[in-house]
């Protein structure tokens, strides 16, 4: 007889793991037990030599399929002289290194298993809005601290029944310790309903609203979403109007049948079924068959659609039984709301009906959006519900000796912050990329963004060594990164804007060498003080130089130029008839003199001229409008030609400046692989072409597959950039 001990860290809580290793070891009459620990799964195994090894080696090949194992070891234990094989209440070690921290899952979509009980009328779970397993439900938006069990949830306020206890108990059970475990007797309910009948009578008077033209505020796991009939023009207007949102694109949740209506191919079905269930953008053209209005996205080529990926959204839009305009509640400007008081008293001009719970949001979280690429691979818009916090896992610099932490702080825009942390043992490191926490100009952003990093340092246990940020002094972020360094005595490490978004890209992809990277967005710091944005890099992910830029052009008003793209068209083309005489007499008279006047190579400002000139997108009322309508024009075939040829025009000479840029950078350098980042690359146009055209040329591309290509991967390449400097340091 031997004994081992086994440890096992990766997403391994809360995915029925210890039930499988329950009923592996009873298969191999192996003796002992496991359990929680906020590092992983602890397993204490008894039996020959050989079984052991038998069992050591079936325990990855077999885990359960939401599981993840990221590490696997063992090492010789006394034997203890254990009866059978059991499982033990969790334990906390105190243990904080993030290297052997557990990992933290996010929502899953209900299962199989659980769609079937919420329609069958003679399980006691028919209709609960809050049915789950151990293989589905929520994760991460309850969880306050590990080891992940009930009483460091939110599911701490409801005590289970003895049905729902039993099962929880019972390691043969798909629901055994399945935390947000529940039903109608002792769990969450809607609108302070108790009974099935009560609860089903709360969504029928929803569905009745939704069918009337009315908003519906419906909390959910992540936050509330604001839903309206998406087939109505007239509905869509009244939430715009109420929501000051009068133009960015509205997603759509379909129903299971509505999707099989559509006419989309298998990688399609997969990514929209997938456990993460993110919002997948889908041509126009393929969702004739739903009616939408086309309201939902004006003068865009694609809808984002999703499918249901809880029961309550389930019941609800088989209640109504027809698309759903299904977009972030929250206000203009600020985060979604996740809070049940605060929802009433923002969203109170906004929604007629409130579909409310009373399980607390540990962690607001928006819906993911994603896109296919031409290759039928996923390509991240916004990275969130589904996704996040799993890390981004990678392979370790080689220079890279030291084991301390790193926090880095992001963009101001689709801010995003990273707990980055090596380990030389293993030469690997985890990147916790946060979810998508928006626009950061708020005070509301302000805040769910230091709470959202406090929670997020608790459950990884992370110790920070120094701490990253970009170079523009007056992002949110920055101020926050010096406020660190002033607290703590933090090494602070500045990474330009641009080379942080080179570095994600190359991090991704575990490229240590030299490469080249066309960097296209909006705004970023400049080293130099100017504006940048159309940038060609040479370097690595520890150094980069500017190697070349589009023509600098002259941005009046700074950041405010954004919402004026006919000035910054006026300033390129000096055409009178673009504004009104005395605008020009404004302009021409900021030039002269210089005030409020900033040098800019920016890519993002050149699409939003050409749309403002073409008459296109002149007053755009979100980020991006301008350009994503330009785009819009080369899918489109009612568009008028001329003007989609001037569209045309303008794409085909930026694919071209990027070309002979990159010929130019390889001919000085011998460079031959290519990044492409930045928030320019969501263009699908742009995209594909310059990848296309390298790669006929010789070219190695690189893309972004785990993060997006926009700021939402600044501060994973801001994480990256301090370590390698750290670690030579």
């Amino acid at each position: 007889m031997a004994a081992v001990d086994i440890f096992v860290t990766g997403v391994v809580q809360g995915v029925g793991f210890r039930p499988y290793i329950y009923r592996l070891a009873r298969s191999l009459a192996v003796k002992g037990w496991v359990l929680n620990q906020d590092q992983g799964v602890h397993i204490h195994a008894e039996a020959d030599h050989d079984t052991l090894d038998s069992f050591y080696a079936a325990i990855k090949p077999g885990a359960p399929a939401v599981a993840r194992v990221d590490a696997l070891r063992r090492a010789p234990a006394s034997v203890e002289g254990c009866a059978d094989f059991s499982i033990h209440l969790s334990e906390q070690t105190g243990q904080k290194s993030i290297q052997e921290r557990t990992l933290v899952g996010p929502d899953l979509a209900i299962c199989e298993d659980c769609l079937r009980e919420l329609h069958d009328p003679n399980d006691r779970r028919y209709h609960y809005p809050f049915i789950n397993c151990t293989n589905c439900g929520p994760r991460y938006t309850i969880i306050d601290d590990l080891p992940y069990d009930r009483a460091q949830t939110a599911m701490a306020d409801f005590e289970m029944c003895s049905e729902c206890q039993a099962e929880y108990d019972d390691p043969s059970n798909r629901r055994f310790h399945a935390q947000p475990d529940a039903c109608f007797s002792c769990g969450p309910h809607l609108n302070a309903s108790h009974t099935r009948e009560e609860s089903d009578a709360e969504i029928v008077r929803a569905a009745a609203c939704l069918r009337k033209g009315g908003i519906v505020a419906c909390k959910d796991l992540g936050g509330y979403h604001l839903l309206c009939d998406a087939t109505s023009k007239a509905a869509i207007k009244v939430l715009r109007k109420r929501k000051q949102r009068p133009d960015k694109p509205l997603a759509i949740l379909i129903s299971d049948a509505l999707s099989e209506q559509l006419a989309l191919h298998r990688r399609q079905r997969e990514v929209l079924r997938s456990k993460a269930r993110p919002i997948l953008l889908l041509p126009k053209h393929l969702l004739a068959p739903l009616n939408l209005a086309q309201s939902v996205a004006p003068a865009l080529a694609e809808v984002g659609v999703m499918l249901p990926a809880t029961a309550l959204q389930y019941l609800l839009i088989e209640a109504f039984g027809a698309p759903l305009v299904a977009t972030s509640g929250n206000v203009s400007g600020a985060p979604i709301i996740g809070d049940n008081t605060e929802a009433h008293q923002r969203l109170a001009a906004v929604a007629d009906f409130f579909l409310d719970h009373d399980r607390a949001v540990r962690s607001r979280y928006d819906d993911s959006v994603v896109r296919l690429n031409q290759a039928d691979e996923v390509s991240f818009i916004r990275r969130a519900r589904g996704y996040a916090p799993l890390p981004v896992v990678g392979a370790l610099p080689p220079e890279i000796q030291e084991n301390g932490q790193i926090i880095a702080f992001g963009a101001q825009m689709k801010a995003t912050f990273c707990l980055i942390a090596p380990d030389p043992g293993k030469k690997r490191y985890q990147a916790f990329v946060s979810q998508h926490l928006g626009d950061l100009a708020s005070k509301e952003a302000q805040d769910n963004y230091l709470a959202t990093l406090m929670h997020n340092r608790r459950l990884v246990g992370a110790n920070p060594v120094a701490v990253a940020c970009d170079l523009h002094p007056g992002y949110f972020t920055t101020k926050l990164a010096q406020s660190f360094q002033a607290k703590y005595g933090f090494p602070l490490i500045q990474v330009q804007h641009h080379h942080a978004h080179f570095a994600a890209c190359l991090g991704e992809h575990d490229f240590f060498g030299q490469a080249i990277g066309v960097v296209f967005d909006g705004t970023g710091y400049g080293e130099d003080g100017s504006i940048w944005g159309g940038e060609i890099l040479c370097g690595s992910i520890a150094q980069v130089s500017r190697f070349a830029h589009l023509p600098n052009f002259k941005l009046v008003g700074g950041d405010a130029a954004v919402k004026h793209p006919l000035h910054t068209a006026y300033v390129l083309t000096h055409d009178q008839t673009l504004l009104t005489k005395s605008e020009r007499e404004l302009l021409d008279a900021a030039l002269a003199s210089g005030q409020g006047v900033l040098e800019c190579s920016s890519a993002g400002r050149l699409f939003d001229a050409k749309a403002a000139a073409l008459g296109v997108c002149s007053e755009p009322s979100y980020d991006g409008q301008a350009a994503c309508e330009l785009e819009a024009l080369l899918w489109s075939e009612r568009a008028d030609p001329d003007l989609r040829a001037q569209a045309l025009l303008f794409h085909q000479q930026m694919r071209d400046f990027i070309l002979a840029e990159c010929e130019a950078a390889r001919s000085q350098t011998a460079l031959d692989t290519v990044a492409l980042c930045g928030g320019c690359f969501n263009n699908r146009w742009l995209c594909h072409e310059v990848k296309a055209n390298l790669e006929q040329r010789g070219f190695k591309v690189l893309l972004p597959r785990q993060l997006p290509c926009g700021d939402g991967a600044i501060s994973y390449g801001q994480a990256l950039v301090a370590l390698c400097q750290a670690g030579r340091e």
